[in-house]
């Protein structure tokens, strides 16, 4: 398979547990979305893009707005709309884990709107692209901390998690961005590496 000329879109989500009132029974929620076209050999490879999505209440008072300045803040349904117009435009889609979490996630929550599903789309998984193995863990991270000249995973203290996700904190949320878009990158230097090295 070749870079060009399909358009690749590197893509990574993050959910948080959250409360349901009326029953007590927890959900996974999206909270952050971010992708990347992966450049052709020949191009300079731009950086990421994305969405956090804060509750409409939140984004309605200018005062509460003013202090996620310089973050993509958007409020669900924008932010789904902006995602499903992303992968419409998409002919490959690469990540790790996308078949087992970050699809799913983001279609359970366009059902939960009445959206349409996501469009089927080619699926390079970078968790599933190397052979299988026993005893070898093919975590992100111990796939990237092994790739000479790939960036470093972030490491993010379970509280920020906590405070970005379910308290809205910006100073966590741009902590957890940063993660995110560090992800994407790591993505794309894991699905440039197995494709030189025929894995997929």
């Amino acid at each position: 398979m070749k870079v060009s000329p399909k358009r690749l879109l590197a893509l990574d989500t993050e959910v948080a547990n959250r409360w349901w009132w009326y029953d007590g029974k927890s959900t996974n929620r999206l909270g952050v979305f971010v992708g990347s076209w992966i450049a052709n050999d020949e191009d300079v490879q731009l950086p990421p893009f994305g969405w956090i999505i804060l509750p409409d209440v939140l984004l309605r008072h200018r005062a509460t707005r003013g202090e996620y300045r310089g973050l993509p803040v958007v409020d669900r349904v924008g932010a789904l709309r902006m995602i499903r117009y992303t992968i419409d435009a998409a002919d490959v889609l690469v990540g790790h884990n996308l078949t087992g979490f970050d699809i799913g996630t983001i279609n359970g929550e366009l059902k939960l709107q009445n959206m349409l599903a996501l469009p089927e789309r080619p699926v390079i998984d970078t968790l599933k692209s190397a052979a299988p193995v026993i005893g070898q863990s093919m975590s992100l991270a111990n796939r990237m901390s092994r790739l000479p000249g790939t960036v470093e995973k972030p490491h993010v203290n379970p509280v920020v998690w906590e405070a970005a996700l379910n308290e809205f904190d910006p100073v966590a949320l741009r902590e957890v961005w940063e993660r995110a878009c560090t992800d994407v990158q790591g993505h794309i230097d894991l699905f440039r590496n197995d494709l030189e090295r025929g894995y997929v």
